[in-house]
């Protein structure tokens, strides 16, 4: 039997579109459509997350014209998702581009500086995994769907050769952040045992009330994964330990209230 959880983007668009007259259902179809090409017709309904919305938003926009028009249809069937209790909350909230970058008084758009990401050799190491993966693999499989697409004469519509497109357009997006983000790259060097904590080091800590004994690695944001033990610096636990050396006592406010832990040994 088929709930509300499980159900596909292409099984929840097809009750989502019976609601309507035949008139409006043909006015609704085409972007819901190509909104399920996008994610794929099998994707779990109730997987979407408010990013992947947001990042399909921009791509929609990058295409050009009245493309808040173009995401109407797409708003509607994220709020039925949502009141249908397939979603937990209402996903078409995030369905917005990013704003255009400010002007200057000329007209002008203002540059944004950029900020170098400061990464250790580890994440830097992922990171250019992730680029040649992008550009070795991705970017063919999608360049030869847009061709195979294009010899395909026998649709009125051509929605293969639109959903390559847009894939390969975000894939393209991907690999140009990538590559920013690694030429301005700082990455840290190796650390000595007993210096103090910085981007990169492993910090062991004993939790002063309970004894237990933690390890965490000190990164960008970027590369946090809280499964692999790796914290940002800027999160409270991060900021405490930056600048700290072994024997110092830090504190971090927590929701279940304060807690301190004890720097038992700092390394790279």
């Amino acid at each position: 039997m088929v709930t509300n959880s499980n159900l596909t983007l292409q099984e929840a668009a097809n009750r989502f579109l019976a609601a309507f007259s035949a008139d409006d259902r043909a006015k609704l179809s085409q972007e819901t459509n190509r909104f399920l090409r996008w994610f794929g017709l099998n994707h779990p309904a109730s997987s979407l997350t408010p990013p992947e919305i947001g990042n399909y938003a921009e791509q929609v926009a990058r295409g050009g014209g009245d493309y808040l028009k173009r995401l109407e249809p797409v708003k509607s069937f994220l709020k039925y998702l949502q009141k249908q209790g397939i979603t937990p909350a209402n996903l078409s909230v995030h369905l917005k581009p990013p704003p255009a970058p400010a002007k200057t008084s000329k007209g002008k758009r203002r540059q944004t500086p950029t900020v170098p990401k400061v990464l250790t050799a580890e994440g830097h190491a992922e990171l250019k995994s992730q680029l040649e993966s992008l550009k070795k693999t991705e970017v063919p499989r999608f360049t030869e769907e847009i061709t195979r697409a294009r010899e395909d004469k026998d649709f009125r519509e051509n929605a293969p050769l639109d959903a390559a497109r847009e894939a390969l357009a975000h894939v393209q997006s991907k690999i140009q952040e990538l590559e920013a983000t690694l030429k301005s790259a700082v990455i840290v060097g190796e650390q000595e045992p007993a210096a103090k904590a910085t981007i990169g080091s492993t910090v062991f800590l004993k939790n002063e009330s309970t004894g237990e004994a933690l390890q965490f690695k000190l990164v960008d944001a970027r590369e946090a994964d809280l499964a692999k033990g790796k914290i940002s610096f800027v999160s409270p636990l991060g900021k405490s330990l930056l600048g700290k050396s072994p024997g110092d006592i830090v504190e971090v406010n927590a929701p279940i209230g304060i807690l301190h832990f004890r720097i038992e040994t700092v390394g790279s």
